[in-house]
């Protein structure tokens, strides 16, 4: 979706195409990582563009909204958004130290998440895997420091 689409798209809700929401998308559709409200906007800064934090809050849900994002990670605190226009589907894996994201796609695990929904006499509409873990860079930098690194959940031990 571009700059019209979103116009059209905003305008059919009443709301106006404004010079804060065209810079807002067209670094939207720039980007190519996931992203918080706080690095768009520091992205348009960069650019020189005059866009407030409050706008770029604002404009957020109307590019969920329109197709043009989704949320990637989403806390208490946080929510932390993609590009979702013009990309497929994909999970996602979470470094709970550096924050790294690893994007994936397996037709196994989906065939799966079928199975289950079938199973179950379920409808997916849509879904979200995000597996949290420690990347391979800061396992290695936690072993060196001489600290343990385990994959078991809930520190139960790893043969279990």
């Amino acid at each position: 979706m571009g700059t019209n689409a979103f116009a059209a798209f905003l305008a059919a809700r009443g709301l106006r195409m404004t010079r804060e929401r065209g810079a807002i998308l067209a670094e939207v559709l720039a980007r190519g990582d996931h992203f918080s409200p706080e690095d768009l906007h520091d992205a348009l800064k960069r650019r020189g563009a005059a866009v407030s934090l409050a706008s770029v809050y604002r404009t957020l849900p109307l590019l969920a909204d329109a197709g043009i994002i989704a949320a990637a990670e989403r806390t208490a605190k946080l929510t932390r958004w993609e590009r979702a226009a013009g990309r497929g589907h994909h999970d996602h894996m979470r470094c709970a130290c550096c924050g790294k994201a690893i994007e994936f796609y397996s037709a196994e695990l989906e065939r799966l998440q079928e199975r289950l929904c079938r199973a179950h006499r379920f409808t997916s509409l849509r879904h979200t895997l995000q597996i949290h873990g420690i990347c391979r860079a800061c396992a290695r930098a936690a072993r060196r420091r001489g600290e343990a690194v385990s994959s078991a959940p809930d520190g139960a031990s790893p043969s279990a």
